[in-house]
């Protein structure tokens, strides 16, 4: 089903979160990659991605219901994305990423 492209604009956040710190500085684990071989490298890399990031992303519906004539309009949005090691052996390593939203009111307080 094809929909006007108007009606399908990305509408804003309208969540405000508490501030942020961000780093310019690599973190030891990606600076190890330098002297790695390429399966160290590929470890490194993926056990370097646990850590909190700022992340956007976009709620877009991809199922209609029945006697919905036509999808909502996209909604756009940021959290900040938690990711933590469950599992680091030999065989595997596991992530889990979680999206965190801290709402806050107008008064500043979540």
């Amino acid at each position: 089903m094809f929909v006007d492209s108007n009606s399908m604009r990305v509408r804003g956040g309208t969540t405000n979160g508490g501030s942020i710190q961000t780093s310019a500085t690599p973190v030891l684990g990606w600076l190890r990659l330098q002297e790695a071989t390429d399966e160290q490298r590929d470890r490194a890399a993926i056990l370097a991605m646990a850590g909190e990031y700022r992340v956007s992303f976009d709620f877009i519906e991809t199922v209609l219901f029945a006697g919905q004539k036509s999808p909502a309009r996209p909604y756009r949005s940021w959290a900040t994305e938690k990711v933590y090691v469950l599992e680091d052996s030999p065989e595997r390593i596991s992530l889990q990423h979680i999206l965190v939203m801290v709402f806050l009111d107008s008064t500043g307080q979540s």
